[in-house]
C-alpha cells in the first residue's frame, strides 16, 4: 500500500477485498425521495400501486410479535414509515398545538416534525456520551411541557434512570427513539422498552435497517395502544369513525410485506448481530484511541453498545491546529478518507427542513405545512461543538454487522492512521490551503 495519500494520487487504502467501505458502495440517506413531505408523514403513497394490500398480513403480525419478544413491550404496530411512528407516538401521549416537546439538538429531522403543531425545543448533548443531558432536560423543563423524546443515538441508550425521574417528578411523558439502539441494553433492560411509547424507524441506519421505509410504535400500556390506534384509522382514511374493525382491515398505513418479512428475519437474529457488533465495535474504539487528533464517545457505564452509526471527533489541539479550524479540519478528514475508500460523512447533513438548527427558530417548507415550530435554547455548546468536529462511520453501510470479521476494523484504522499519522504534515497543509481559500474569497 502506498504511503502517499490517495487524494494526492497515491494508492487508497481500501482494497477490492473491502470494496463495500468505498464511496460508491455506501447507501446514502435522502430526505427527499419524490413523494411530497406530508404523504411521507402520514405513511401514504402518491401512488396506489406501492399500497400495500389490505386484510390480514401475516409477515406484519409476525414482525410485530417479533419486536415484542425483542423488547419485552406487549403492544407493536408496524406502520410504513418512521416519521409515521413518530408522529403516531406522540400523538398517542396528547401532544398537540401549545404544548411543548423537549429533543436532543441535532437528531433527525422525524423527531420535531411529528409533533402533531406543538413547539419542538432542542436541549443539549452530553459531553461524554454524546447522548441527551440529564441537566439540560432539567434546565429546559417548563408548564408547557408535555413530553420529553429521548433518543439511542450511535448504538446505545441514555440516561434512562434520571430521565424516567425526571418525566415522573413533572408529569410530562418519556418518548424513546429506539431506531439506532435495537440489540443494546440499559442496566437488563433492553433498548426499546423505555418510557410510555417507543418509536422505531426500520429505514434508518440502525441494528435492524432494512429498508427505505417501516417503522414501528411499540408500548405497554392498553390506553396507549388504543389511542395510538385510532390515531391510525384517522390517518390511513381521513374522517373515518374508529372502530377495532377499521384498523384490521383498513391497512393503508401499514408495511407491505416484503419489508416486513426482511426486518423479521434481521430482529430475528438481534442477539447474535449485537454481540457481533460489539466485538467490532469495541476492537475499533481501541485501535482508534491510538491515533492522534480524533475521539470517539464511550456509552454509560451499565449500558451496553451495539454500534449503528459510529461518530468520530477531531480534536484540533492533538493535531497543532486552532481550535476555530475545527470544521475545515473536519470536512478535510472527510475527504481524505473518501479518497482512501471510506465513506465518512459529517453529522447530521441534512438538518431539519434545510435549515441549520443553530440559527434558532426556523420554519421551512416542510414544518411550515404541519405548522411546527422549533426553538433553540440560548446555548447549545456540546451539540454545537460535535456539528463542526464530527463526521460519522456507518451512515450508509455498517462496517460492523455479521458479514464482516475483525479484518474491516484494521482497514478503517489503517486509513486513519494514514491520513493522521504517516501524512499528518500533508493533512495539515490541505487544511492551510483551505483556510487560504476561505480567507481570499
Amino acid at each position: 500500500m502506498s504511503e502517499r495519500l490517495a487524494l494526492d494520487g497515491g494508492t487508497p487504502t481500501v482494497g477490492d477485498e473491502h470494496s463495500w467501505l468505498r464511496p460508491g458502495a455506501a447507501k446514502r440517506n435522502h430526505k427527499n425521495d419524490g413523494r411530497s413531505s406530508l404523504s411521507f408523514l402520514l405513511g401514504r403513497s402518491p401512488d396506489p400501486e406501492e399500497r400495500p394490500s389490505r386484510g390480514y398480513n401475516r409477515a406484519v403480525s409476525r414482525l410485530e410479535r417479533r419486536w415484542v419478544d425483542a423488547t419485552g413491550r406487549p403492544h407493536a404496530m408496524i406502520v410504513r414509515s418512521g416519521a409515521l411512528a413518530a408522529r403516531v407516538a406522540l400523538r398517542s401521549v396528547g401532544v398537540g398545538p401549545g404544548d411543548e416537546v423537549l429533543f436532543p439538538a441535532g437528531s433527525f429531522f422525524v423527531n420535531p416534525e411529528a409533533t402533531n403543531g406543538a413547539t419542538a425545543i432542542q436541549v443539549d448533548l452530553d459531553p461524554h456520551t454524546l447522548q441527551i443531558d440529564v441537566e439540560a432536560v432539567r434546565a429546559a423543563i417548563t408548564s408547557k411541557t408535555t413530553a420529553i423524546v429521548a433518543l439511542d443515538s450511535f448504538g446505545t441508550t441514555p440516561d434512562y434512570g434520571a430521565l424516567l425521574d425526571i418525566a415522573n417528578r413533572h408529569g410530562v411523558a418519556l418518548i424513546e427513539d429506539a431506531t439506532g439502539a435495537i440489540g443494546a441494553t440499559y442496566g437488563t433492560l433492553p433498548a426499546g422498552s423505555f418510557g410510555s411509547v417507543s418509536f422505531a424507524s426500520l429505514g434508518m441506519p440502525g441494528p435492524v435497517s432494512s429498508s427505505s421505509q417501516g417503522g414501528v410504535v411499540s408500548t405497554s400500556s392498553f390506553a396507549l395502544r388504543d389511542s395510538a390506534q385510532r390515531h391510525l384509522a384517522g390517518a390511513a382514511r381521513p374522517g373515518i369513525q374508529f372502530t377495532a374493525a377499521s384498523v384490521e382491515t383498513n391497512r393503508d398505513y401499514q408495511l407491505d410485506d416484503e419489508k416486513a418479512e426482511a426486518a423479521e428475519q434481521i430482529l430475528a437474529q438481534s442477539e447474535r448481530l449485537a454481540s457481533v457488533r460489539a466485538a467490532n465495535g469495541y476492537k475499533l474504539v481501541m485501535m482508534l484511541a491510538e491515533i492522534p487528533g480524533i475521539w470517539t464517545p464511550s456509552p454509560r457505564v451499565g449500558t451496553s453498545q451495539v454500534f449503528s452509526t459510529f461518530p468520530i471527533l477531531v480534536q484540533t489541539d492533538e493535531l497543532g491546529l486552532p481550535e476555530h479550524t475545527a470544521p475545515v479540519v473536519r470536512d478535510v478528514l472527510r475527504d481524505c478518507a473518501r479518497a482512501e475508500g471510506l465513506w465518512l460523512d459529517t453529522w447530521n447533513p441534512e438538518p431539519i427542513g434545510g435549515n441549520d438548527l443553530r440559527d434558532g427558530a426556523c420554519r421551512s417548507s416542510v414544518t411550515t405545512e404541519l405548522d411546527v415550530y422549533i426553538r433553540q435554547q440560548k446555548e447549545l455548546p456540546v451539540a454545537d461543538a460535535m456539528a463542526e468536529s464530527c463526521v460519522v462511520l456507518g451512515r450508509g453501510s455498517s462496517p460492523f454487522d455479521s458479514a464482516h470479521t475483525h479484518g474491516p476494523m484494521e482497514v478503517i484504522a489503517s486509513c486513519l492512521r494514514k491520513i493522521l499519522v504517516t501524512n499528518v504534515d500533508r493533512f495539515r497543509s490541505i487544511v492551510n490551503e483551505r483556510l487560504d481559500l476561505v480567507t481570499r474569497y
